[in-house]
């Protein structure tokens, strides 16, 4: 497991499986955040990357789509 912070997101990568690395999202205050109308607290994105560094950079464009449609 591993923690990054991209904008104001703290992005937290883990390994479900062998080589099967996931990224979670979340604000860095931990307060929620509204996507398509709903409160979310955290979000897991991304499936199955073969790195932690992959799940973080796929996180980030989420995170970056996300600020683009203005959530």
């Amino acid at each position: 497991m591993a923690q990054h912070t991209y904008r104001d997101f703290a992005v937290e990568t883990f390994e479900m499986g062998r080589d099967q690395w996931q990224g979670r999202v979340r604000r860095s205050d931990r307060e929620a955040f509204v996507l398509d109308g709903v409160h979310l607290r955290d979000l897991d994105v991304g499936i199955a990357w073969p790195t932690s560094d992959d799940a973080f950079k796929d996180a980030c464009r989420f995170i970056d789509r996300m600020a683009r449609a203005g959530a």
